[in-house]
């Protein structure tokens, strides 16, 4: 689906982004872990779309990102950045109908549903269930904790590529992408868990997802590959048994000793009280 290919990301001398290859598939949860700094939300921004590459070049499906015009990614891709500032007293409703509306203005039909999705309103109603928020859509967005402010964001994006396979103009089915900058810095663990559980239903459902999160634990359990970037470069990539090691966190974090393992699978777990 989307293939990054010699990314490079430049601010006058200095690169936050160096030669990264980075192609993520239909079907998949992809986790870019790393250190402050490191490079990863430049990254995401670059494979959104968001950004344009210094150097390198990135495609949806064969077609560069810079061919396709804002109507055409809105309906293949959305966005959920760190923070979204809104200036004016929207509601929840408002807030998600954005996102329903994006979707819709390019790619109206389910794949192989041969006719158009729920309405706009029951959308909105669905995917404000989805994220335990169900009957909010009065609310004023600006009275919302941060925790409930993000999960409306999640509900937005989630409205604006609901549906994670849609059809193409010539009857194709079109897999989409959920990008997700940092989508559980606010929230509770519960949330957190359930934030992620949800991404990852929807990657089963053959869209594919691409997040950034600073909890280790959390990309050991929902990623199917994880990327780990330091410097602006991909220090390790893979599953995550393969990735976090005692090995690449010492060498990337500067923590020794705080890789554990459980049974079989030997899912990794980061326990930093272990380095006492």
């Amino acid at each position: 689906m989307i293939d990054g290919r010699d990314l490079v990301f430049a601010v006058r001398d200095r690169r936050l982004v160096d030669r990264v290859s980075l192609a993520v598939a239909a079907g998949t949860v992809t986790i870019v872990v790393g250190p402050n700094g490191a490079g990863k939300s430049t990254l995401l921004r670059l494979l959104a779309g968001d950004l344009a590459p210094t150097s390198g070049r990135v495609t949806l499906d064969g077609t560069d990102l810079a061919r396709l015009s804002p109507s055409q990614l809105a309906g293949r891709r959305a966005v959920l950045p760190q923070q979204v500032a809104l200036a004016f007293p929207f509601t929840v409703d408002e807030v998600v109908r954005l996102g329903a509306d994006a979707g819709r203005r390019h790619v109206l039909r389910r794949s192989g549903a041969g006719e158009p999705g729920p309405s706009e309103a029951d959308l909105v109603e669905t995917v404000l269930a989805e994220v335990g928020l169900p009957g909010w859509g009065g609310r004023l967005y600006p009275q919302l904790s941060g925790g409930e402010q993000q999960r409306v964001q999640f509900a937005r994006v989630l409205a604006q590529v609901h549906d994670p396979v849609v059809e193409g103009p010539d009857g194709s089915p079109l897999p989409r992408l959920l990008f997700l900058d940092e989508p559980t810095a606010s929230l509770d663990i519960r949330h957190q868990i359930d934030l992620l559980a949800r991404a990852r239903r929807w990657a089963r459902g053959g869209g594919a997802v691409l997040a950034v999160i600073h909890d280790l634990n959390l990309a050991a359990e929902f990623a199917d590959r994880i990327v780990v970037l330091s410097g602006g470069t991909i220090a390790a990539e893979g599953p995550p048994a393969a990735t976090l090691t005692d090995a690449v966190v010492a060498r990337v974090f500067g923590l020794s000793g705080i890789v554990g393992r459980l049974p079989p699978p030997h899912l990794p777990y980061i326990l930093p009280q272990a380095r006492l």
